[in-house]
């Protein structure tokens, strides 16, 4: 009887689990593409994207250290990143250390590589 138990939760465990183990074997650039496109991310009401389509304008920012934007002044792509989140997409700013920050600041760091377009 214990063990079916212990079955059932750890079946029930790796089916909640399932969308985040597809994304296992994403890069996070890939990741962070993701959150530029999804209009849910930091909980906004537009993505990203809606402002800079295919990341156009963004080519250039991933090896700056400061920025202006809106008049005011921000030293990191990470503090520049979230002045849009909170203005532009009207979402709330995410850690600076976190996973998701990590992604999408690898995301745009990549189109400079890529070009607008995002080709490789």
């Amino acid at each position: 009887m214990h063990t079916k138990r212990v079955t059932t939760g750890i079946l029930a465990a790796l089916a909640l689990s399932w969308p985040l183990t597809s994304a296992l074997g994403q890069t996070p650039e890939e990741m962070g593409k993701v959150h530029f496109n999804d209009p849910k991310f930091a909980g906004g009401q537009k993505a990203c994207n809606d402002c800079h389509p295919d990341g156009r304008n963004l080519e250039e920012v991933g090896e700056r250290t400061t920025f202006n934007i809106m008049g005011m002044a921000q030293h990191s792509l990470e503090e520049a990143i979230n002045m849009c989140i909170t203005y532009a997409i009207k979402g709330k700013p995410i850690p600076e250390n976190s996973r998701e920050m990590r992604e999408i600041t690898s995301y745009i760091r990549s189109l400079a590589k890529k070009g607008a377009t995002g080709d490789k």
